[in-house]
């Protein structure tokens, strides 16, 4: 894995069926009022972006900085707490190691506070060692910094949760088994939190109301045709709201009360190969779509009307629901932002590009990213509570190393893009996830699965009042047996408190899950 950047540019840019997720990062999960929530990458990635000229970039090689701290054994409140779930699986591997004698120091000033305070925590291993492998995490932060982390086991098939308060972590909560291979999370300033996958035949759920036991797993859809992965979002009143493709080019949703439970599916749309949404600030949802290369925005803008209409026709994309992607974000301006990636029929592998709704009361102009960027993975924006600061970042496809990029436009001027990540021009594509705080302060967590490596799990910031990204890559963790990525998620408090869980295959096959606060 390289750190080595780029160089950066300059550019400009700035729903409902009721209204908007606060701020920060979107990541295939839905924040509700007070919350941000991340999903982030899993084997087949992640990504978002912007384009332009000038800038500076990170430099930060396998050497540059040393570890923010190796984890030696598990802390009070880690995955030695254990807490309900499963026998252990029956591992054709050897024994994982929890990198109890791989550790690290920090060396130099690696683990010191940051231009803006902060520092990162050691890694905590909050899994219990009952594991064979392990796929998707999510994560969700409320205001005041308290945490809800989801991951999925694919052996044996379960999906666990584990919450966090200041430093300590409670036992781990099961929420039963017949999950699928996706994982979604949303968390209300409520107290309720949902928990939505798709096995590609039904999409099922799990709710905890006000922290109670997770409910039994529920298929909230009936029978669909091939859905790779549902989405979720979760309002300020608790309210939830799952969509998912049904039939393409049909879409299908349903919406879930603490009081009433989740509502019997609907069917709806004609031109939807991807479907995403979005929490509105003044409570409610907002859907995008996208198919055959057009870009459909359903949902309440700032002034109150409903909108149902295109945003954007590219001349590019596919009708095949296994190419192209979007993300919908919508925050305290009530100004919806959309992203997607289309397959580019050209010798480009595929486009990103985003738009934004403007004060003036129109779609903006969409603005094309990049024409290198791997195809699938979902668009990873994340937006400033006064919309001035945008960030993004994206895998880069086969053949473009190294293998992640990013960008940041703030106040109107882009800063990147600046490159960093895998190495090798062949093989599984860089995953990342990101969050973002208030002021546009943001970090990058990435890694490239597949691929043992002693520093799997890597970190770099951009810190808007200064408009410059940080100069190295700050590895995580440190295991000198080395440590594949699985799977990775991100979530920021407005205040800039950082919460990130990643998963990783031990160099003799353990399955672990991890966490890292930024305070």
């Amino acid at each position: 894995m390289t750190g080595q950047a780029g160089e950066g540019g300059r550019a400009g840019g700035g729903g409902g069926i009721g209204g908007g997720a606060g701020r920060g990062a979107r990541g295939g999960a839905g924040g509700g009022d007070g919350v941000a929530a991340g999903g982030g990458g899993g084997h087949a990635g992640s990504v978002a972006a912007m384009g332009g000229h000038g800038g500076q970039g990170a430099q930060g090689g396998r050497n540059g900085g040393g570890g923010a701290a190796g984890f030696a054994g598990s802390t009070a409140a880690g995955g030695s707490a254990g807490g309900a779930g499963g026998a252990p699986a029956t591992c054709a591997a050897g024994a994982a190691t929890n990198f109890a004698n791989d550790t690290l120091p920090c060396p130099g000033t690696t683990c010191a506070a940051d231009r803006l305070g902060r520092a990162w925590s050691a890694p905590v291993r909050i899994d219990d060692g009952t594991a064979c492998a392990v796929g998707p995490v999510q994560v969700a932060l409320a205001a005041g910094g308290a945490g809800l982390v989801a991951w999925g086991d694919a052996s044996p098939a379960r999906v666990r949760a584990r919450r966090l308060a200041g430093t300590s972590w409670s036992s781990i909560e099961d929420t039963g088994t017949g999950w699928g291979s996706t994982l979604r999370l949303a968390w209300s300033s409520t107290g309720d939190a949902m928990l939505v996958s798709t096995d590609a035949r039904h999409v099922r759920a799990s709710a905890s109301v006000q922290g109670a036991a997770w409910t039994a797993v529920t298929d909230v859809s009936g029978a669909v045709a091939g859905d790779g992965a549902a989405d979720l979002a979760m309002d300020k009143t608790g309210a939830a709201m799952a969509v998912w493709i049904q039939n393409a080019p049909a879409y299908g949703q349903a919406t879930w009360s603490a009081a009433g439970g989740w509502t019997t599916p609907q069917s709806a749309g004609t031109d939807y190969y991807r479907i995403t949404v979005a929490a509105h600030p003044n409570g409610g949802f907002s859907v995008a779509g996208l198919g055959g290369g057009v870009i459909y925005h359903k949902g309440y803008l700032p002034d109150g009307t409903f909108e149902s209409g295109v945003v954007h026709t590219s001349s590019t994309g596919s009708d095949d629901p296994a190419h192209g992607s979007l993300t919908l974000l919508i925050g305290p301006s009530l100004q919806p932002f959309v992203a997607w990636i289309v397959p580019n029929t050209s010798a480009h592998p595929a486009d990103l590009e985003f738009d934004a709704y403007l004060a003036a009361g129109r779609w903006d102009i969409a603005r094309h990213v990049d024409d290198k960027v791997a195809t699938g993975p979902q668009p990873r924006f994340a937006q400033s509570a006064d919309t001035n600061t945008v960030v993004t970042t994206w895998p880069r496809a086969e053949g473009y190393t190294p293998r992640s990029a990013a960008t940041a436009i703030a106040n109107g001027t882009q800063i990147g893009p600046i490159y960093f990540g895998g190495d090798q021009a062949v093989g599984a594509d860089d995953i990342q996830a990101l969050a973002m705080d208030g002021a546009g302060n943001a970090v990058i967590v990435f890694g490239t699965p597949g691929v043992l490596d002693p520093q799997p799990v890597r970190a770099v910031r951009f810190f808007a009042a200064d408009g410059i990204w940080e100069q190295t890559t700050l590895p995580l963790l440190s295991a000198q047996g080395g440590a594949s990525l699985v799977s990775v998620a991100a979530a920021m408090t407005p205040a800039g408190q950082a919460l990130v869980v990643y998963a990783l295959q031990s160099a003799n096959g353990g399955a672990q899950v991890y966490a890292q606060t930024l305070r």
